[in-house]
């Protein structure tokens, strides 16, 4: 497994796989990975033959620049990861600084109007359309066959997916199921950090979801019920 940290190294990379005949399956990941991101490289496995994980820098969550302790920071949980992802098959982990992908003055961005503004996108304005813009920059480097998501965040999911209809991007959008704990959670980070009583209330969450979706199996359309 080769950690890359260079745009143009990963490129040529893809480009050589590519070459050769050599299909690529790209997981995009913020790090901090968990069960949720290795159930996303187990479907990767059954689609490609090169799977390329892809950690995306911390300012891509609009965070301020990187001091000596927040870099620090990043390169003990880019260690950890590499090490989670060293006996799973993994042949690239794309790892680049903000720098490196994005220009100093650059002015592009990828946005996806009426789907990015709504929702978790109503609060954190810039989220979805750093998120699109990275993509595209990640789609444009590696070139893949598959771009593989968790249903995790739907709302990234649809955006996503009319990104690359609309750009008429040539890669095929895979999804994967929710990976949960025992009580219904999903397994993610944010989740890590609630308490005891945050997860009880959490927990009605799923439960609800799971029942509208039986509502809706049986026929019903009244959102009042």
């Amino acid at each position: 497994m080769e950690v890359i940290k260079s745009a143009a190294r990963m490129h040529m990379v893809a480009r050589k796989c590519r070459a050769e005949g050599r299909t690529i399956a790209l997981i995009p990941t913020a790090g901090r990975l968990h069960e949720g991101h290795l159930s996303l490289i187990r479907r990767a496995h059954e689609l490609a033959e090169i799977i390329v994980v892809a950690i995306a820098p911390s300012l891509l969550e609009g965070e301020k620049p990187e001091g000596e302790r927040r870099g620090e920071r990043r390169a003990r949980y880019l260690s950890d990861d590499v090490e989670v992802l060293s006996p799973l098959g993994v042949h690239y982990v794309f790892a680049p600084s903000r720098e490196e992908l994005f220009a100093e003055g650059a002015c592009t961005e990828v946005v996806v109007r009426g789907l990015s503004e709504r929702l978790y996108g109503a609060t954190h304005p810039e989220h979805f359309v750093r998120l699109t813009t990275y993509l595209m920059i990640l789609l444009n480097l590696i070139h893949p066959h598959f771009l593989v998501f968790g249903w995790k965040d739907a709302q990234q999911v649809a955006i996503v997916r009319r990104m690359v209809r609309d750009l008429h991007v040539d890669v095929e959008l895979v999804t994967c199921p929710i990976v949960r704990d025992a009580d219904g959670l999903a397994v993610a980070p944010e989740n890590e950090r609630l308490t005891e009583r945050e997860r009880q209330s959490a927990r009605v969450l799923p439960q609800a979801l799971e029942k509208a979706q039986v509502l809706v199996a049986a026929g019903e359309r009244n959102t009042a019920n």
